[in-house]
């Protein structure tokens, strides 16, 4: 039984974000593990915070930057190591794919190192459970909850919508937004009479090309009251059409 895992994603600001999944489908998967998550020191603050993560292991990767010396990398390196190892971790996650990544998921000597077969720098060589990607075009969503569902713990859509319905009401008015804004939105467990009828997300669209919201209609989202904003967008807009 995995109790104890590590999940190593330590860069950049955009690929933690799309790790984030993985931390839930764990957690979801896993409610009393304790899910850890080697992270570059500056990128912190994304992950402070979230249920999903019981504990950050910080990696100083402005030593490892030209300015720094070799002496102080190599000493941070061998500091890491010897911390991850102490740990004791029952599975290892290297969402990184590269040869540093591979060498914290070694140094760990736990009993499941997993990573892609087709990371860079020789990484594969580290892992005993290599996954392969289906296409080179997955989104990198879908590609890193590769790793978790190749250990046991797949299902349940990439976000996971159960418990969330779908209502065609409008939720709030919202100055300053393009034309099309709340034909649309989501609520979670509304069926449940504890929830707070601000657990909800609305759509704002960008209905035409070249047509963007201003400071001011974003700064007043915070006066509506909701709970969270999802922003998602699409690929691209053509003469209001939205394109997948």
């Amino acid at each position: 039984m995995m109790r104890n895992i590590l999940i190593i994603k330590p860069s950049s600001f955009g690929d933690i974000v799309q790790a984030l999944p993985v931390a839930a489908r764990l957690r979801r998967a896993l409610p009393g593990a304790r899910i850890c998550w080697l992270v570059n020191a500056q990128y912190s603050r994304l992950l402070g915070g979230n249920p999903c993560v019981d504990r950050l292991i910080l990696f100083p990767r402005h030593l490892w930057k030209p300015s720094g010396t070799l002496a102080r990398a190599t000493a941070s390196f061998v500091s890491i190591c010897r911390a991850l190892y102490a740990e004791g971790f029952d599975a290892v996650l290297d969402l990184q794919g590269l040869l540093r990544s591979a060498a914290f998921t070694a140094a760990t000597v736990s009993p499941v190192r997993a990573g892609f077969a087709g990371a860079r720098e020789g990484a594969p060589l580290l892992y005993n459970v290599k996954v392969r990607e289906p296409s080179p075009e997955m989104h990198a969503v879908e590609k890193y909850l590769l790793i978790p569902a190749a250990l046991g713990f797949g299902g349940g859509g990439v976000f996971g919508w159960e418990g969330w319905e779908w209502t065609g009401e409008e939720p709030a008015a919202v100055s300053d937004a393009p034309a099309g804004c709340g034909d649309w939105a989501v609520r979670l467990n509304m069926g449940d009479p504890d929830c707070s009828p601000s657990d909800l997300f609305q759509r704002i669209p960008c209905a035409e090309s070249g047509e963007h919201w201003t400071l001011g209609g974003w700064a007043r989202i915070d006066t509506v009251g909701w709970d969270a904003i999802a922003l998602m967008g699409f690929s691209s807009i053509n003469n209001g059409v939205l394109a997948f």
